[in-house]
């Protein structure tokens, strides 16, 4: 019972950074792509490596705005008339963590990319491996699966000089907990640094 205990307070500690990160990540996405190519810039195709995903992660976020009834989507509706679908601004809060890792991962442009991970001072690899790592965590604490101890079946990639972030991981383990928590911790330094997360977690 002891261990079923610390497993789900463990569980909503990495839940509660998850969701800093995610807002984060998916705030800088819309923001920069925005800035970068306009408000529905996720549109268009060309701006994005695989035209294949880059269409089923379309069909996905339309079917999802035809059942949605979010104040502002159905304001948009009333509203306007074209394009279909409403800006980045608003088509972000609508995308899982696990499709916006997607969407992040498939942009064409390394430079978009690039300035999407330049706040976390992280490589953009590390960033969108990162995310796509944490969208199978988050399932794994929403479902209330066993989180201590667990073999992640997806993993993440581990920064080449990890020295320069100032943290420990240990890449003997790539899919164990440990290092998960480890780059959290870094991100919430970043994302939210009067956070007590970090001394939270080492409690």
């Amino acid at each position: 019972i002891d261990l079923y205990s610390f497993d789900r307070k463990l569980c909503l500690l990495a839940l509660d950074a998850i969701e800093r990160v995610e807002v984060s990540l998916r705030t800088r996405w819309a923001y920069v792509l925005a800035l970068r190519y306009g408000p529905h810039a996720y549109l268009d195709a060309a701006l994005f490596r695989k035209p294949t995903q880059h269409a089923k992660c379309l069909t996905r976020l339309q079917e999802e705005l035809e059942r949605n009834h979010e104040t502002f989507v159905l304001h948009y509706k009333r509203k306007y008339s074209a394009p279909e679908l409403p800006p980045l601004w608003g088509i972000c809060e609508l995308l899982t963590f696990g499709q916006l890792s997607l969407w992040f991962g498939n942009l064409a442009e390394s430079a978009a990319r690039v300035e999407i991970a330049r706040p976390y001072e992280v490589d953009e690899q590390i960033i969108s491996s990162f995310a796509h790592h944490l969208s199978y965590v988050r399932n794994v604490c929403a479902h209330h699966m066993r989180l201590w101890n667990r073999e992640m079946t997806i993993g993440m990639k581990l920064p080449a000089r990890p020295e320069c972030l100032g943290e420990a991981f240990n890449p003997s383990l790539p899919k164990r907990l440990y290092n998960t928590l480890v780059m959290l911790a870094y991100m919430m330094d970043r994302i939210s640094p009067a956070s007590c997360w970090r001394a939270s977690l080492l409690a």
